[in-house]
């Protein structure tokens, strides 16, 4: 039994912010804070436990969330709309933190 429980694989989420920009929200109306973050699933097991830097990565995906009401949309990778934003966008380095579930269930359709 414990063989199985250290050996046995596991799937964890991860999400990190990757900047944000001021713009309308096309779901509340409102000129707010658009947040970026970027979500994607790591495998592990007992012995060597999922980490936001175990490679292969299963699965990715962006995600563009309202600063005011919270709603959020999926996006396509960053590279290709950032720069139409120009310095509108700021960029940050926020460290990896376990994804939200709350905005998981429009996220893994799109990781699969």
């Amino acid at each position: 039994m414990l063989w199985y429980m250290l050996l046995s694989e596991e799937l964890r989420v991860w999400e990190q912010r990757l900047g944000y920009w001021g713009a309308r929200c096309q779901t509340c109306h409102r000129d707010c804070w658009q947040l970026t973050f970027r979500i994607w699933r790591t495998k592990g097991n007992g012995l060597s436990p999922p980490t936001p830097w175990n490679y292969p990565h299963y699965g990715e995906a962006y995600q563009v969330r309202c600063g005011s009401c919270g709603i959020g949309a999926m996006v396509g990778h960053p590279n290709t709309w950032i720069p139409q934003l120009g310095n509108a966008f700021v960029h940050e380095q926020h460290h990896p933190t376990p994804a939200t579930p709350h905005y998981l269930n429009i996220a893994f359709p799109v990781m699969r």
